[in-house]
């Protein structure tokens, strides 16, 4: 029997962090997009029905992220360069900045770099169109 996908499992934080490596992930994908649903939708929701199977299998609720080849992680770092280009603009303006709207997730890795760079900022809104607003100092 073939392998599908590689996972590798660890703890960080109290958090669990699966990692999967499938070359089969972008051939879903492409199956999706007739669908109208975007990569990231589709790995919140295998991240959901994943964390149901944990909770099931362990009887407790647990916090899990999961990272399909590294879309996550390559959106963290595009997120965190935008909270960084965007920290230069709000420092070189003066003038608060609106991004676009952002799932949880989204929003607090960019309220994390806007804090690391030394600014404050916020989120406005309701979810779906919930935004980070970051503000000048």
């Amino acid at each position: 029997m073939a392998t599908l996908a590689q996972v590798d499992l660890q703890k960080l934080w109290e958090q669990v962090i699966s990692a999967v490596s499938t070359p089969q992930y972008a051939a879903f994908l492409s199956r999706t997009k007739p669908l109208g649903l975007l990569p990231g939708e589709v790995l919140d929701s295998l991240q959901e029905l994943t964390r149901l199977a944990v909770q099931t299998s362990l009887g407790e609720r647990s916090r899990l992220m999961l990272d399909i080849d590294n879309f996550r992680s390559d959106k963290k770092a595009e997120l965190a360069e935008l909270a960084k280009q965007t920290a230069e603009e709000v420092k070189s303006t003066g003038e608060a900045i609106k991004l676009r709207p952002m799932n949880a997730f989204e929003r607090k890795v960019v309220h994390d770099t806007i804090q690391e760079i030394g600014l404050t900022s916020e989120s406005e809104g309701e979810d779906p169109d919930r935004c980070v607003v970051v503000l000048p100092s």
